[in-house]
């Protein structure tokens, strides 16, 4: 019984020793995944970001053209009206 005491003495050390060095070796295995997911995250924000500041510049494009285009098409109605009733 003294003989497995003293195997015992010597072996739970080394067992705790081995099971930190797993705990670390997985502690940073997940922080590497962790770190790699928050970058492509932070990516995906950034494009999708980019995307709607696109997207809302083309609406607003879209409508100044809108609107430039039925001005000049009413100015030029009025115009043909004016040349109408003077001819």
């Amino acid at each position: 019984m003294r003989d497995f005491l003293c195997a015992a003495k010597e072996i739970v050390p080394f067992a705790k020793d081995l099971v930190l060095m797993a705990a670390a070796i997985v502690a940073s295995y997940v922080g590497i995944k962790g770190l790699g997911s928050w970058r492509r995250q932070l990516r995906g924000n950034a494009e999708y970001q980019l995307a709607k500041n696109i997207l809302a510049a083309i609406y607003e494009l879209r409508e100044a053209v809108s609107n430039a285009s039925q001005a000049y098409l009413k100015s030029r109605s009025h115009v043909a009206d004016i040349l109408a009733e003077t001819i």
